[in-house]
C-alpha cells in the first residue's frame, strides 16, 4: 500500500470597487434648457477595467419623489452606462446635485454625487426674442444628441446662426 500527498492552493485576489475621487459639474449656475452643463468623474486607485460611467442628477427640490439615505429627492438619469467620464448636458429649472455612477469589469459599483448644489434657473423667452428662445431650445436639444452619440455639433448662439442651421437642415431634428 502506497500513501501518496495531494496538496491544493486556492489563492483569492480581492478587488475593491473603482475609488470615485470626484465628480465636478462646471458652470454651477445657468439657464435651464440653455447652458451646457459639464460633468466630469476622476477614478483613482487599481480596479477591475474596463470602466462605464453613468451619469444623473437630483433635483433636490423636485415632486416626484426618490427615498435617498437623507431624504426625499427626485433623480433623472441623464445618460445610460458608457465609457466616457464626461458628459455635456442641459438641465430643466431647478437645484440639483450631480451624480455618477462607475461600474468596473467585474461589476462592482461607486457612486458619488456632488457636495454641493448646481442651479438651474428659469429660462424667460419673454425676456427675449423669439430667435433666441429657438437657440435655447435647439442647444438643449443638441446637448443630448451629442452627449447619446458621443459627437460635436455646432451649437446655436445667435438668430443669424438659427437660421443658418434652419436652412441646413439641422433643425428638422428637433
Amino acid at each position: 500500500l502506497e500513501m501518496t500527498e495531494t496538496r491544493v492552493t486556492v489563492s483569492l485576489t480581492v478587488v475593491a470597487t473603482p475609488n470615485i475621487a470626484s465628480i465636478s459639474c462646471e458652470p454651477r449656475m445657468g439657464a435651464a434648457f440653455s447652458t451646457p452643463f459639464a460633468l466630469a468623474a476622476t477614478v483613482v486607485g487599481s480596479f477591475e477595467s474596463p470602466l462605464s460611467f453613468r451619469f444623473a442628477s437630483i433635483n433636490v427640490n423636485g415632486t416626484s419623489t426618490v427615498t435617498t439615505g437623507g431624504g426625499t429627492e427626485t433623480e433623472q438619469l441623464l445618460s445610460s452606462y458608457g465609457t466616457s467620464n464626461q458628459l455635456n448636458t442641459s438641465l430643466p429649472a431647478g437645484m440639483y446635485r450631480m451624480k455618477v455612477d462607475v461600474l468596473d469589469g467585474l461589476g462592482g459599483v461607486s457612486t458619488l454625487a456632488t457636495s454641493y448644489l448646481v442651479d438651474s434657473r428659469p429660462y424667460t423667452p419673454a425676456s427675449s426674442s423669439s430667435g433666441q428662445w429657438a437657440c435655447a431650445k435647439l442647444n438643449a436639444t443638441l446637448i443630448k444628441i451629442t452627449s447619446l452619440l458621443g459627437v460635436n455639433a455646432t451649437i446655436c448662439t445667435a438668430e443669424s446662426d438659427l437660421a443658418e442651421m434652419i436652412s441646413g437642415g439641422l433643425y428638422d431634428l428637433v
